[in-house]
């Protein structure tokens, strides 16, 4: 019998959308680094005798399952959790790869009460590796999955240090404040380490406005504010964004800070690719948070790109359905019984575009590269922090050929050189 504290009793549209990313880019992740590993093997044999770690850390890790998801009133079954789906979708994925593998897993859980249902609840969970308790981090062991109960901010660079040489997959989801940039860092700068971070946009957005005030009119829980979001980006540019209105317009300053963000972290490693998502709160329609996923790879970025463009459509539909349960709920409230015959309550806006015309495609290939002989992978690094994708990038490369603007004998290899004549 599974135990569901408060809040994982159901589980929200916002978390559903996070565990549709988490799902689909752990696979997409951990299939790019074993079919890269397995080219090397071909070209060196002796590869196959090394063993490849594989760790998904999940930094604020819940009670693992929820009971149902939004708006259902009969659950169908447990709905797994993110320690469950990063940690299985790694272990699937690896299943049949002709080459040594080692699968680990750290969840960190502050509350004693999620932390004791989260090792009740892995009792029937299909992780996919052996699970135990530990004390520290220094008790982790490499092949299975390790329960800490501690607040993942006071050990994050310990996690970092044990990492080590490992391919790492790290989730940092956390409640209440956001992760200090600090405490950051150490993960973001490894250099096989992927992040998916929750940038906290709401908070950042109300307790921003405390920077526009002169310090002697400061009151203790401004000055808090402020101390919050100087650890969130690490020092105090941000409070620029908000301290003028003249400087940047208030409706600005939402993406103005998170550029800033993004910015911070590529500071941290310029060779970081960052991407962002943002989750929406259905109730009000606006946006609450936003996902920030980190990648070194061009591959992995652009794969990004297609976990982002999926997400972006199941986003759409679910704060659509979050508005139409409410409004079924207000109708029966007002005493308003539906036949199921008339029209929706709203007829519903048109869902996002699912693929870019090859011509825009190509004339952004244009824009960043410029004239010149690159390889297609240099090409996929220029336009990593566009949404495009892979296929996207390859249509708007012949669509520059037909335009006699470049030229190429293939598009199938990373190596493969295109002149383009821009």
């Amino acid at each position: 019998m599974l135990i569901f504290p408060k809040y994982f009793v159901e589980r929200p549209s916002q978390t559903r959308l996070k565990h549709g990313i988490l799902r689909e880019y752990a696979g997409a992740w951990t299939g790019i680094i074993s079919t890269g590993l397995q080219n090397q093997a071909r070209k060196k044999p002796t590869a196959r005798d090394i063993q490849f770690s594989f760790v998904y850390v999940d930094g604020f890790a819940g009670a693992g399952a929820y009971q149902r998801d939004a708006h259902q009133n009969v659950a169908t079954g447990p709905i797994w959790g993110s320690p469950v789906i990063g940690t299985r979708q790694i272990v699937e994925r690896l299943r049949g790869v002709p080459l040594t593998t080692s699968v680990s897993a750290i969840f960190c859980e502050a509350s004693p009460e999620h932390h004791d249902a989260l090792l009740h609840n892995l009792q029937e969970a299909p992780l996919g590796i052996p699970y135990r308790s530990i004390r520290r981090v220094a008790e982790a062991q490499r092949g299975e999955a390790s329960v800490l109960q501690a607040d993942f901010r006071s050990c994050s660079g310990e996690i970092a240090r044990w990492l080590g040489n490992s391919y790492g997959l790290v989730l940092v989801d956390p409640w209440g404040s956001g992760m200090k940039m600090r405490d950051l860092a150490p993960l973001v700068g490894r250099k096989k380490v992927d992040t998916i971070i929750l940038y906290p946009a709401t908070d950042v957005k109300r307790f921003g406005s405390c920077a526009s005030k002169s310090r002697a009119k400061l009151t203790p829980n401004d000055r808090s504010n402020l101390t919050r979001l100087n650890d969130l980006f690490g020092d105090e540019r941000w409070q620029a964004i908000f301290a003028d209105e003249y400087l940047v317009r208030p409706e600005d300053r939402e993406s103005e800070a998170l550029a800033l963000y993004v910015q911070i972290l590529t500071e941290v490693d310029p060779s970081l690719i960052v991407k962002t998502i943002r989750l929406r709160n259905s109730a009000v329609d606006r946006t609450s948070y936003y996902l920030v996923l980190t990648t070194r790879n061009e591959s992995g970025a652009l794969r990004m790109n297609s976990v982002l463009r999926t997400a972006e459509f199941r986003e759409h539909f679910a704060v659509w359905a979050d508005y139409e349960e409410r409004e079924r709920k207000k109708a029966e409230q007002h005493g308003v019984l539906s036949l199921g015959l008339e029209d929706e309550f709203v007829a519903p806006p048109a869902p996002p575009p699912t693929e870019f015309p090859a011509s825009d495609v190509g004339d952004a290939i244009a824009l960043r590269c410029g004239a010149g002989a690159l390889t297609l992978r240099d090409i996929w690094r220029r336009l990593a922090d566009d949404p495009y994708t892979e296929d996207e990038i390859r249509k708007g490369l012949r669509n520059l050929k037909e335009r006699n603007q470049a030229s190429f004998d293939r598009l199938r290899a990373l190596g493969d050189t295109i002149t383009l004549r821009v």
